[in-house]
């Protein structure tokens, strides 16, 4: 049995269904002429629920412990193992291995339930941080731009994407300000905050533009330093870098039972090991220019002293 080709096939399927379901939301809503901060409230609401519906189910059952394991695959396996990699070795060893202990004869049942669970959340994750991309993807109707996923690398503000619907809703003022609102959507919350925003806007395009630059990785090794070398640094570097690490979806530490089912706190646990033995060197360097051109010197040079004692003692 492929466990790993179940997973990913239920996921996407999972993940293609919200996708289709939110496009016809989105297309009904704008032809009743319903406001749009309304309805993408609504959508990603019914989507929280359903993410904690699906965690319930699981996590309420006998199969808690499948999940933990499942959330602590990181803390298992070789950090030099891909993604694909760690997840099949953990449903065909340690998973299956726990499952069948508790009785249980169909493991594809699970993992289906599992990829439900995982793919509904990143997509509620997703519409909750690219809610003013789809407010013009709504009010210009173009769903050939409606992908369901973050851009990789980038900022959506920086995405062609982005700039072409801007230019086609403002032609003449494309760098100007636009009448957008801002959607704070919290976990299950629907606040909306009225206001213009900028296209340049530097708070939200600085957030988007950090948010996309750091990896979680990078992220996991800056809360590593956090704890054992910021205690003499100016506050203002302390305070760009605690922004850095925050501007991130995996906010899940506040809802699982113990702080080591969080993924990034088992990334952070692992300081420089988050890295393939063959990238680190190239990672962190990245990690070191990256921090320089926010600003970050001297955050720099306690990564640079902190990684060479790492060195030398391996």
């Amino acid at each position: 049995m492929d466990y790993l080709q179940i997973y990913k096939e239920q996921f996407e399927k999972t993940f293609l269904e919200i996708k289709t379901e939110t496009i016809n939301i989105l297309k009904s809503a704008k032809a009743r002429k319903k406001n749009f901060n309304k309805t993408f409230n609504k959508i990603t609401d019914t989507l929280y629920q359903r993410r904690i519906k699906l965690n319930n189910q699981l996590s309420d059952s006998d199969l808690q412990t499948c999940l933990g394991l499942f959330d602590n695959k990181w803390s298992e396996y070789d950090a030099d193992l891909s993604e694909d990699e760690v997840n099949l070795l953990i449903f065909e060893n340690e998973i299956k291995s726990e499952y069948e202990r508790l009785g249980h004869k169909s493991l594809d049942v699970f993992i289906n339930n599992l990829a439900k669970l995982k793919s509904t959340t990143e997509f509620q994750i997703h519409l909750r941080n690219y809610s003013n991309y789809y407010q013009l993807v709504y009010e210009l109707d173009i769903y050939d731009y409606f992908y369901g996923r973050k851009f990789v690398n980038i900022s959506f503000e920086n995405s062609e994407e982005f700039k072409d619907m801007i230019n086609i809703k403002h032609p003449n003022n494309s760098n100007e300000s636009r009448g957008l609102d801002v959607v704070d959507i919290s976990n299950g919350g629907s606040e909306t905050v009225k206001g213009d925003v900028v296209v340049n806007n530097t708070s939200l395009s600085t957030r988007d533009s950090i948010q996309n630059e750091f990896s979680i990785k990078e992220r996991a090794v800056l809360i590593h330093l956090l704890k054992y070398r910021f205690k003499d640094l100016k506050l203002t570097e302390i305070t760009k870098v605690i922004l850095i690490i925050g501007a991130t979806d995996q906010f899940e530490i506040f809802e699982v039972k113990s702080a080591s089912d969080s993924y990034l706190y088992k990334q952070a646990q692992k300081g420089y090991s988050v890295f393939k033995r063959n990238e680190l060197k190239s990672k962190i360097s990245e990690l070191g220019v990256k921090l320089k051109n926010h600003g970050l010197k001297e955050i720099e040079e306690e990564l640079k002293i902190d990684f060479s004692n790492h060195l030398s003692v391996k």
